[in-house]
């Protein structure tokens, strides 16, 4: 009882609030290009059906890149970490509808798209098991949850964007907003977890 009791203590903490809030949001941005880059290849880049294996592939390569990289990137500081990372992402997004008219630039954002999220997932998954405490087993598996809703909202708000009549560039651009939105997350996160320890 008293484990249990520990481990959902950890909902009580609002920096494992602001930690999932990063998750969702920041990787919104992602897959609400990624769930529809199938027909962005095909008919925005001109693509074949028969290539679209091939660019999965290449956006595989980039998430092994940055699993890699990761480690690198957070022993410069987790909070900073993260927060290039979604602003990378945000940029990467944002361009990314006008990369996807081009076949060398849309696979190189591909790349870019599989690599740059990637970094950021170990490092999420370590902030909320600092900010958790005693919960940490809780925030590990919260850690999934955080990036299964991340997938249902990124796919739903490239769907809105679809249904209205809008191009498979602004599916990106929508995760550009996401993106820039988790950044805001965690600037707001590192502000009150300061702000907390000097008063503490």
């Amino acid at each position: 009882v008293t484990s249990v009791t520990g481990e959902l203590k950890a909902l009580t903490r609002p920096q494992v609030w602001f930690a999932l809030a990063i998750g969702v949001v920041g990787f919104g941005g992602m897959f609400s290009t990624f769930s529809y880059i199938a027909p962005t290849m095909t008919e925005l880049t001109g693509f074949s059906d028969a290539v679209v294996p091939v660019i999965l592939v290449i956006y595989g390569i980039g998430m092994t890149a940055g699993a890699f990289l990761s480690e690198r990137v957070a022993m410069r500081g987790l909070m900073r970490g993260i927060f290039g990372c979604l602003v990378t992402i945000a940029i990467i997004l944002s361009l990314f509808g006008f990369a996807a008219h081009n076949k060398v630039s849309a696979v190189v954002f591909v790349f870019l798209l599989g690599c740059v999220p990637t970094i950021m997932v170990p490092m999420i998954q370590t902030r909320l098991m600092d900010v958790a405490h005693e919960g940490q087993s809780l925030a590990a598996a919260l850690n999934h949850a955080t990036l299964n809703a991340a997938n249902a909202l990124g796919a739903w708000l490239g769907g809105v964007v679809l249904d209205a009549g809008l191009g498979y560039e602004w599916c990106s651009r929508v995760g550009a907003v996401l993106a820039a939105a988790g950044a805001a997350i965690t600037l707001v996160s590192a502000w009150t977890s300061r702000r907390a320890a000097v008063a503490g």
